[in-house]
Order: structure tokens, then C-alpha cells, then sequence
């Protein structure tokens, strides 16, 4: 992955973890978070198969909870990190 697809993934990965703070968030708006974080993951097959998983994993028919996500922020975080500097990712 180049320098600037991986920035363009932590920089979005920095705004949506102070974004949804309320207890619940609407399942649609999560999908299109995720599909706009698996655009910035560009070509990095392991930040897309992260994204993909949480994609797969969503809990609610219309909502989710607001913690859940703050979880899933902090986990692909720790993806990222672990991709782009070879650290072993938590889960």
C-alpha cells in the first residue's frame, strides 16, 4: 500500500472515531462508513478482508449500537496498525 492510501485509511479511521457518539446508529450509514473505509484501503488485502469481516458482522435489521461500532473502529484500527507496521493486530 502506498504512504497515501495508508494515510487516507487512518485519516478516515481518526474522523469516524469521534463521529458516532450516540447509543445507536443507523445500519446503513454504518455500511457506507465501512464501504468508504474499504475505498481507502485501497489494494492492502488485509485491511479489506478487516473490513469485509465487520461488513459481514453487523448486528441490528435497521440499527446498530453506537458501542459496537466504537469496537469495530478500535479493531480495524488495530489492523491498520499491524499491516502497516507488522505489529501483531487484538481482536
Amino acid at each position: 500500500m502506498d504512504e497515501r492510501r495508508a494515510d487516507a485509511f487512518r485519516r478516515l479511521l481518526d474522523e469516524l472515531s469521534g463521529e458516532r457518539t450516540e447509543p445507536l446508529v443507523p445500519k446503513r450509514l454504518v455500511v457506507d462508513l465501512l464501504l468508504d473505509l474499504r475505498n481507502a484501503a485501497g489494494g492492502r488485502v488485509v485491511l479489506v478482508e478487516a473490513v469485509d469481516s465487520v461488513l459481514t458482522d453487523i448486528p441490528g435489521a435497521t440499527v446498530t449500537t453506537g458501542g459496537w461500532w466504537r469496537e469495530q473502529i478500535v479493531f480495524l484500527r488495530s489492523i491498520a496498525d499491524a499491516a502497516l507496521t507488522d505489529v501483531e493486530p487484538i481482536r
